[in-house]
């Protein structure tokens, strides 16, 4: 006989609470059978009458109340007690017998019960044994009352801690932890079985636990019951499947600081060591980490790259905002080390040297490694390929990669995993792109996988086994051809958690794939508390001046624009310059109404784009208002004449864009004459000519920035106005 259980006495022990038993020590040596039988067979025989034959595993000594307890196993493989009470029988039964149980059936206090049931011994050669059912993931996470009782093994899970006085543990899985409570029905047996724990197993250390689904006292939250030595033992990771974690972020933006439902980098870095510390678990970072905030700004990526080394990230992969500031500060912020030495490896895979003129593809950028390996604690090899969009490069103010393209990352993904499978060993090959699903997989779908989710002709294997996508921001959780795809919204807001295993074949196979929201997850790391506040203690006195008053909320689509422009065409007016039309493109956050602080402004203008005269047609300008979401001031009460040529004042990223073909295309024909500049500023940027701009306004009238005021009215282009 394999294993036979006897969890259902703790339904007994429930069951007997609330009924009143007398102690007579005459009758002590009477034999209560207080048990469990593993049921065959459970017939009805007509008015709540039934006939059931199981196996007894265990007889207790106790008073003259005689009980029995049945274990049913259900189609579901769960266990349910019954309870035999007053129970009559002739033979002399003991542990192990089979017998039949005839008699009336009902639920008592929500207890199944059998009353004064005729007990009939019976021979019977047939064994059973029930064993667990492997508890998977997102079945603990969805646990509801029809799923108590349920006697299951958590696999792979880590003991996290041993509470003597509770007679319990924490295990940890998959990012949440679980209670186990230990109730072996006598204190002498709880206390071997917390002792024989503490000598024979460390904290950390994976396990497996076999028990009962149980709910805690509270009513609300789940736990497991054990009850025996053997329902604990070490996770045997080398016949079994190798499991590995994958925590992941992207689209950070410079969110250092905890604000609504964005954890800021402490609680979140604080939560990814925490992982990590665990083994088998790499942390992914999918670019656009840096830009976005006045406390990242500041120091160009600075504290936020000391953190991403601290937290020890196995990989970042650059995204079109990390070339903001230029190639020099990626290399500066790359060349940067945590105090213990670690350098997060920056990947860049498909990002090439390029000729603008010529348009001849050069050698390989180095502004990063193409790929990294990493070899675990159970002996597994991950490859992690880092790629970006071969289209952001639109996305990036064209003066700082006009020397460089990104090239299509589907082929070099493919050749770099062959390259990873056949001559580097590696077993997991995960990509880490700075780009969203439907790009990475040319709008793949299940009818027509994706190309890396493909059968490699060279390795016999798949291209790539996971992939943490970005750019977008938008939460993207999805499996293609057994290929998990995962994105969040950005900004710290959630953590990426995909989980893969590796059987004894080699094949990788997805359990988890989801988003875990950061408002439920609260921990504290002290040496990222220091980092960060080492140079907040700067940005935040510079941050925390109150630039003006407004009298509503600034919409980033409208007139937190109009604002920007106005200022923009107040610093022409005040400083000589002859313009036509002041044009800029949407802000990053809306504002609040009342005191504006110069750290939402930056929040809301993270960028450093500066401001451009150009010359341009009254065409160019129409189809750049018309055709987008920019916004713009008017200077010029008259209408706006195709074939006419204006001065405008617009951010460098408008003027100098380029498309895919590496053409200007925004405005093909501008004619630049010169730029904004300040005796106070290096750069003179349209988020510091803003400020200024405000500074001088001691309460802002949103309502003159509104769509309706004829200077930023698009639709009167083609009228004469006045203002």
């Amino acid at each position: 006989m394999k294993k036979m259980y006897h969890f259902f006495i703790l339904f007994l022990i429930l069951g007997l609470a609330g009924c009143q038993q007398t102690k007579n020590p005459s009758t002590s040596s009477s034999i209560v059978i207080k048990d469990y039988l593993s049921i065959t067979e459970m017939i009805s025989q007509g008015e709540g009458n039934y006939r059931i034959q199981g196996r007894i595993l265990k007889i207790q000594n106790s008073n003259n109340s005689f009980r029995i307890w049945l274990q049913n196993i259900n189609e579901r493989n769960q266990k349910e007690a019954i309870l035999l009470t007053n129970c009559q029988f002739n033979d002399t039964l003991k542990k192990g017998d089979w017998v039949i149980a005839q008699g009336s059936y009902a639920l008592i206090n929500h207890l199944p019960t059998m009353n004064a049931p005729v007990l009939t011994k019976v021979e019977a050669e047939k064994e059973i044994s029930l064993e667990p059912t492997i508890c998977t993931f997102p079945f603990w996470q969805n646990l509801n009352l029809y799923d108590l009782n349920q006697y299951i093994c958590l696999k792979n899970v880590h003991l996290m801690s041993i509470n003597e006085e509770n007679n319990s543990l924490i295990a940890e899985w998959e990012s949440i932890y679980i209670p186990i409570v230990i109730d072996c029905f006598q204190d002498m047996l709880t206390y071997d079985l917390i002792s024989y724990l503490k000598e024979n197993f460390h904290l950390n250390q994976q396990m497996n636990f076999n028990g009962m689904i149980d709910i805690a006292p509270n009513g609300v939250d789940y736990r497991l019951k054990i009850v025996e030595y053997t329902d604990t033992s070490i996770a045997n990771i080398s016949n079994e499947t190798k499991k590995i974690h994958l925590y992941g972020i992207n689209d950070f933006h410079g969110a250092v600081l905890e604000n609504g439902n964005e954890m800021g980098i402490v609680q979140l870095g604080s939560f990814l060591k925490t992982k990590k510390a665990h083994g088998n678990t790499l942390l992914i970072n999918s670019g656009d980490f840096f830009q976005g905030s006045i406390e990242s700004n500041y120091n160009y990526g600075a504290l936020l790259t000391d953190c991403m080394n601290e937290i020890e990230f196995d990989c970042f992969t650059l995204g079109n905002h990390e070339f903001d500031w230029g190639v020099s500060m990626i290399q500066n912020n790359q060349k940067r080390k945590g105090d213990n030495g670690y350098q997060t490896p920056f990947l860049a895979a498909n990002i090439y040297q390029y000729d603008i003129d010529s348009k001849e593809i050069g050698d390989y950028a180095q502004l990063g490694e193409k790929y990294t390996i990493k070899t675990l604690e159970n002996g597994l090899k991950v490859g992690i390929i880092g790629v970006i969009g071969k289209d952001q490069i639109t996305s990036i103010s064209s003066q700082h990669v006009d020397d460089y393209i990104f090239l299509d990352p589907v082929p070099i993904i493919q050749d770099l995993s062959d390259e990873l499978k056949t001559k580097k060993d590696v077993d997991v090959v995960i990509v880490d792109c700075h780009t969203d699903q439907d790009s990475i997989t040319e709008n793949a779908s299940v009818f027509n996988p994706a190309k890396i989710t493909s059968i490699s002709p060279v390795s016999n294997q798949r291209y790539v086994d996971a992939v943490f996508c970005a750019h977008t921001h938008q939460n993207e959780s999805q499996i293609l051809n057994g290929v998990p795809f995962i994105q969040t919204s950005g900004y710290g807001r959630s953590i990426s958690n995909i989980e893969l295993e590796v059987d004894k074949n080699g094949n990788v196979s997805c359990t988890t794939y989801t988003n875990l929201y950061s408002l439920d997850i609260k921990y504290t790391d002290e040496d990222l508390h220091q980092i960060v506040e080492k140079y907040t203690t700067i940005t935040d006195t510079v941050g925390q001046e109150v630039l003006t008053q407004t009298s509503a909320s600034l919409d980033r689509y409208g007139t937190l624009i109009h604002v920007v422009t106005a200022a923009m065409a107040d610093y022409a007016k005040n400083n000589d310059i002859e313009i036509d039309y002041a044009i800029a493109n949407s802000g990053r956050a809306d504002i609040d109404a009342g005191e504006m602080t110069y750290a939402e402004l930056y929040r809301s203008l993270p960028f450093d784009n500066e401001i451009y005269i150009i010359e341009t047609s009254g065409r160019t300008i129409k189809n750049q208002l018309n055709y987008s979401s920019n916004m713009m001031y008017r200077l010029d009460s008259e209408p706006l004449y195709d074939n006419e040529t204006y001065t405008i004042a617009v951010l460098d990223y408008l003027a100098l864009h380029r498309n895919t073909d590496r053409e200007y295309n925004y405005f093909p024909d501008a004619k630049i004459i010169g730029k904004y500049t300040h005796d106070e500023y290096e750069l003179f940027n349209y988020r510091d000519l803003t400020a200024e701009f405000l500074r001088n306004i001691e309460f802002l009238n949103v309502d003159l920035y509104s769509y309706e005021q004829p200077q930023h009215n698009k639709d009167l282009l083609n009228q004469f106005v006045t203002f």
